[in-house]
């Protein structure tokens, strides 16, 4: 399950910082079971982005936003977990759901 946040105090010491990648804060804080729910959820999305593509319209381009915040994660620290991002984010994941049916409110 990781070793929670006590691995911070001894990278604060002068000469050491922090990974600042996120699957790897992820991984030393939580485990493989915070790696497995963290990406898991947005691996699930874009699964979900893909199964659904003909009913939503914008499927292609929150699939490409999906994969690119991925990707960044992997390069960069504090991309899940960013103050800034987080409701970015949330706002592509919410237009994954939405589908032409709801205009129609069919």
């Amino acid at each position: 399950f990781g070793t929670s946040k006590v691995w911070l105090v001894h990278l604060n010491t002068p000469g050491k910082g922090s990974i600042e990648i996120d699957l790897l804060d992820i991984l030393l804080i939580y485990g493989f079971v915070g790696v497995f729910l963290t990406y898991g959820h947005f691996i699930r999305i874009l699964f979900v982005n893909i199964k659904y593509r003909r009913l939503n319209p914008y499927s292609k381009y929150t699939g490409f936003l999906i994969l690119l915040i991925l990707l960044i994660s992997l390069t960069a620290g504090h991309v899940f977990y960013s103050g800034v991002g987080g409701p970015i984010i949330s706002a592509v994941l919410a237009v994954t759901f939405y589908s032409i049916q709801n205009e129609n409110n069919i």
